[in-house]
């Protein structure tokens, strides 16, 4: 039996696929270009923002300055080369900084403590000539450039940059007290290390004779070792040396202190090394140009290296920098005993002293100063003189004046005759 089934086939024909219309291509064009021009509006405010900012935090610190100006004088009446009391009136300046001009005015106002101490008036009392104090109100103004046209250098995309036009101006203000107190505590920015007013006071005890001697500078001011036995350091290659010297001004309980400078010796065993012919194989010597301590520039030159990990830290600066080709001959030794300015190096073996060459070991020895929180290597002691005497010579308040003119004089003798 033949059974035939008959069977349908259904095709089925795929139908059209859709695509985007011209309508929906405009749509995403227009878009895409609002969501750039947000975003380009987005970073001009951020620039402007950030410039604005940026100026801001300038004329708070020209606000800043002017104020610490101001706190920062020495006499109450107006005096020839000193900032005075009387000096801090009403006035305009110009300060520019990165470009921008910066407008500051300065308003002053007086004020008087009246008979309670407690009231104040902005009217003198009968009799009173300066105030207790004065209110200084100080505004800061400013605009990016004074020409409208002038493009500046903040760029939003390629080819688009904010105009100073767009940039404007600001401004701020701030007020403060300068009380009519001879006391720069709040000034001290403003103050140099010249023992003049302008750190806070600090008390001093001077030393007592015999241990202690102070030898006069004139003009009140004193100096004196705090050590005058100095301390030694001494553990197998370690040897080190230390004293220190104060300047204060006044005697006894008015003692004020003014300046510390502290000093070190050290023995050092260096390797010798050969000038590299650059600007930085070591420094010249620290020297004392009358107020303050000049540190030596760095030059080429002949320099060391420590030998040994067990001596001095500060053996490192002193075989690097206790050579001096570039000053001419030492002149705190004979002719004979340098080379080129630079003083000969010598090694010891078996008792017997060997000139060092380039590569071998030798013996140092330096004088430091300590300059700027770091030790440098200063100019050799000379032994100018040396005068013996019994301990309880300097019991005598006289006697000690009489040394301390003796050393005073010698050292300006010395300066002089140099």
């Amino acid at each position: 039996m033949n059974t035939h089934c008959v069977c349908k086939v259904t095709r089925f024909r795929p139908s059209h696929e859709s695509g985007m219309t011209l309508l929906e291509v405009v749509l995403a064009i227009v878009i895409f270009v609002v969501g750039m021009l947000a975003l380009a509006s987005l970073q001009g405010n951020l620039t402007r923002s950030s410039s604005d900012s940026n100026m801001r935090t300038v004329a708070a610190n020209i606000a800043e300055e002017t104020i610490e100006g101001m706190r920062a004088f020495q006499v109450i009446n107006t005096t020839v080369g000193k900032k005075a009391y009387d000096d801090i009136v009403d006035k305009t300046s110009t300060v520019t900084r990165g470009g921008v001009v910066y407008s500051v005015a300065v308003d002053i106002e007086p004020y008087y403590f009246l008979a309670d101490r407690v009231s104040v008036s902005k009217t003198a009392p009968t009799g009173v000539t300066a105030s207790s104090f004065k209110q200084a109100d100080v505004t800061v103004t400013w605009n990016r450039d004074p020409d409208p046209n002038k493009t500046i250098k903040f760029q939003i995309d390629q080819g688009q940059s904010i105009t100073a036009q767009d940039m404007g101006g600001g401004s701020i203000k701030t007020a403060s007290i300068i009380p009519a107190i001879l006391s720069l505590n709040n000034a001290r920015v403003a103050a140099d290390d010249d023992g003049k007013l302008g750190y806070p006071p600090v008390d001093y005890t001077p030393g007592a004779k015999p241990e202690i001697i102070a030898i006069s500078l004139g003009n009140n001011k004193f100096k004196e070792s705090t050590t005058p036995d100095p301390e030694v350091i001494r553990n197998d290659e370690l040897i080190e040396t230390w004293f220190d010297v104060i300047t204060y001004s006044g005697t006894g309980n008015d003692a004020v202190f003014l300046r510390r400078e502290e000093f070190a010796s050290v023995s050092c065993s260096c390797t010798l090394r050969a000038a590299s012919g650059s600007n930085a194989d070591g420094r010249q010597p620290t020297t004392w140009n009358g107020a303050e301590y000049d540190e030596g520039a760095k030059v080429g030159k002949p320099f060391g290296v420590s030998a040994s990990n067990s001596q001095s830290q500060y053996c490192d600066v002193c075989c690097q920098d206790h050579h001096d080709t570039s000053r001419g001959p030492d002149s705190y030794r004979p002719d004979t005993s340098s080379a080129n300015g630079d003083h000969k190096h010598y090694s010891r073996k078996n008792g017997v002293l060997t000139e060092a060459t380039v590569g071998k070991d030798y013996i140092e020895a330096c004088r430091l100063v300590r300059k700027d929180g770091f030790f440098r290597v200063a100019q050799d002691f000379s032994l100018e003189s040396q005068t013996a005497f019994p301990q309880n010579y300097l019991d005598d308040a006289q006697e000690a004046s009489d040394y301390s003119s003796y050393v005073t004089n010698a050292v300006h003798d010395h300066f002089t005759s140099n």
